[in-house]
């Protein structure tokens, strides 16, 4: 089944003038209980460190050291965080802080994830139970020395001709690659709070891109903790954004 379309969210509070996002717009996905998925479009070179504290977003030390470009990212993607936390009741104070590995840090009860990449941001927040935990992530189609990069780190010859085969009008191998990259990082996000740990590319092969339901088919190599066994097979759904993005999420 493939996502549902955007829909501009006109009901979206103002931040401030400064760093306002240039569009915020909203989806459901499938299996989060009509939970909102937020994507929200910026211009990096538009935003200015003042809009943290218009915002009432806090901005961590780490974060206020670094470049520009880092500061518009982590502000619209705590941005899009507190609309997802709003619509399960938290109000715009609610601070979703930042982790020892740079993770999200969400308030009690709740799973979620964020992902920022070129104009893009994005966040989705759900209740913790029954589900377990979300990734989503977003990339940027990938040319030049950056997919050489992806074919050597993130595929082995295998997954290479699997995503081969699977090159259409729609999709490029540059976007499949890129895909399946965004995919194993979407599975990393929704796994590691329960794994413990980092784990490698290596320890989930492409099987299988299923161009029906616009999903690629994931299986472990190793077993990572009690709910991801080797053999167990997860799919990770895959979309495509404007301005030549990919979209992958992963939900369990």
């Amino acid at each position: 089944m493939h996502p549902a379309p955007w829909t501009v969210d006109n009901s979206a509070p103002s931040y401030a003038d400064d760093g306002m996002p240039a569009s915020i717009r909203h989806r459901a996905l499938p299996g989060a209980d009509g939970h909102r998925l937020y994507l929200v479009e910026f211009d990096p070179a538009q935003f200015v460190p003042s809009a943290f504290a218009a915002a009432g977003i806090a901005c961590p030390d780490t974060i206020a050291r670094s470049v520009p470009k880092r500061q518009a990212e982590f502000f619209h993607g705590r941005s899009a965080a507190r609309l997802a936390l709003m619509q399960l009741g938290h109000t715009a104070l609610t601070q979703v802080g930042i982790g020892a590995v740079r993770q999200p840090l969400w308030p009690e009860g709740i799973i979620g994830s964020i992902t920022h990449a070129g104009p893009y941001a994005a966040a989705i927040a759900l209740p913790a139970s029954p589900r377990h935990g979300i990734g989503i992530d977003i990339e940027m189609i990938a040319d030049g020395s950056t997919l050489e990069a992806l074919r050597a780190t993130a595929m082995d010859a295998e997954e290479a001709a699997v995503l081969q085969a699977a090159v259409c009008d729609q999709w490029s191998y540059p976007a499949l690659a890129t895909a399946l990259f965004s995919a194993k990082e979407s599975l990393f996000k929704a796994a590691h709070a329960s794994v413990g740990r980092f784990f490698g590319f290596e320890a989930a092969r492409c099987r299988r891109w299923d161009a029906r339901s616009g999903s690629l088919h994931l299986q472990l190599t190793q077993t990572l903790c009690a709910g991801f066994s080797q053999g167990d097979t997860c799919q990770i759904s895959v979309s495509r954004l404007e301005r030549a993005a990919v979209f992958t999420s992963y939900l369990w």
